[in-house]
């Protein structure tokens, strides 16, 4: 009985956790589009250019701490500073989990 318990309370915070991450990725691939992320990076995440890096595979955690380095200026770069000073804690999320769902080149 124990066992069946908690393995239902299992299930169910695991689908909520999967249907909060499927939100977030949507919601990274409309701000990808509004920010304009996507003239560097694609809609893919595979970067246009060689001078541009590829997002698409990247740990999410990774995207996170860059997003906010270039937002703080702690990583200092001309066109990522503009891009990403004006990001919320919840963008920088949701467009690292988009761009984080996507197949490594």
């Amino acid at each position: 009985m124990k066992y069946q318990i908690l393995t239902a309370a299992l299930l169910a915070a695991f689908s909520a956790s999967v249907m909060a991450n499927e939100k977030a990725i949507q919601s990274g691939s409309e701000l990808a589009q509004v920010k304009g992320c996507i003239g560097c990076h694609g809609m893919d995440g595979i970067g246009i250019g060689p001078t541009f890096p590829n997002l698409a595979g990247q740990h999410s955690s990774y995207l996170v701490e860059q997003l906010r380095h270039y937002r703080s200026g702690y990583r200092p770069n001309a066109i990522m500073a503009g891009q990403a000073t004006n990001l919320t804690d919840a963008e920088i999320f949701d467009l690292a989990s988009y761009y984080a769902s996507k197949p490594a080149p």
